[in-house]
């Protein structure tokens, strides 16, 4: 490819999707767990989205390599990689995708991990499926993978059992799986959640130089901004299923816009705060609404102390203003 295909390249979405829906049908009702996303992210950009439990990141990312079961269902929107819509492929055909163009980390390895199969089995199973490659090599690339993301004795551990390791251990062959076919998009939902902050940080700087080698798109969902400040480019952020703040992370950290945004960066505890047990930490009031009986107007309106009239009755759509898009009346 010539440079100029490869500028054009890096210029155009990796991941162009438009108007994702994605509900829930209960016998109570139904559940509408994603609204309207609309995300784009380029080759080698981490894209960050990040909210309360039960805002919808998770089932976002499902969606985006269609993970979705009964009784949830894609109502419709379109999810292009490299320009064509995976929505519209077959199962087979996206099972060739998974795990191969776009693969994934899931919060907790050890309900990933097949408990009863070798790390070695595991690693290369996708490998030769998808890359038809021999199980000698396969072992090898796999061995090499697991150097990679700092596992000692890589050879040792091919033939070991998940609960044989560590969680940090688990966590980075995770990793070496999800990267061991060399994806363009690596998805990791809280990658990091069940592991100590020495861990944690190992893991994020592995990402990056993984990333940095690998030149692979990564969305981070994590309800954590710190990791969001370290690790992203452009930030997303979820709120009862909708996108209500999207920017690039300095403009988001400098100058976060919707109340929700706002709440959110006031709740990350100070060094001050943090040495004083007299203060309090701060919490945005009340609780998320429930997906399955949700208010006519702005979803945050209840907790919010900027809330108007208008804000009770009716949806605000995604206001642009400078590369910075914000679902809020405050900002029309």
């Amino acid at each position: 490819m010539n440079d100029n295909n490869q500028t054009n390249d890096n210029q155009s979405p990796l991941l162009d999707v438009k108007d994702l829906n994605v509900a829930f049908f209960l016998r109570q009702g139904i559940v509408k767990a994603v609204n309207n996303v609309n995300l784009q992210i380029k080759r080698g950009e981490t894209l960050g989205i990040v909210g309360e439990s039960g805002c919808g990141k998770s089932v976002t990312s499902l969606a985006l390599i269609r993970l979705i079961n009964e009784p949830g269902r894609i109502l419709s929107g379109e999810v292009h990689l490299n320009g064509h819509d995976i929505l519209k492929l077959s199962a087979r055909e996206m099972r060739n995708i998974r795990g191969d163009r776009i693969s994934m980390i899931f919060q907790d390895p050890m309900t990933c991990l097949n408990p009863v199969m070798s790390i070695g089995k595991q690693m290369t199973e996708t490998l030769i499926k998808n890359k038809k490659v021999k199980k000698k090599e396969a072992l090898e690339r796999a061995e090499f993978m697991l150097k990679e993301v700092g596992i000692p004795t890589p050879k040792r551990q091919l033939s070991a059992y998940p609960h044989e390791l560590s969680g940090g251990m688990r966590q980075r062959i995770m990793i070496a799986m999800a990267l061991i076919c060399e994806p363009e998009l690596l998805i990791a939902d809280e990658p990091t959640t069940a592991l100590d902050v020495t861990i944690q940080a190992q893991i994020l700087e592995l990402m990056k130089e993984l990333q940095e080698k690998f030149h692979t798109a990564i969305i981070m969902i994590t309800h954590d901004l710190g990791i969001i400040a370290e690790m992203a480019d452009n930030v997303a952020v979820m709120y009862a299923g909708d996108i209500v703040e999207k920017a690039d992370v300095d403009t988001l950290f400098d100058d976060p816009s919707h109340p929700y945004t706002k709440g959110l960066m006031k709740a990350i505890p100070s060094t001050s705060e943090l040495l004083s047990s007299e203060e309090r930490l701060y919490n945005i009031p009340g609780s998320v609404p429930p997906l399955i009986d949700l208010p006519p107007g702005c979803k945050f309106a209840a907790r919010c102390s900027e809330a108007f009239d208008k804000c009770v009755k009716s949806r605000p759509e995604l206001i642009e203003k400078e590369n910075h898009s914000i679902r809020c009346y405050l900002y029309e």
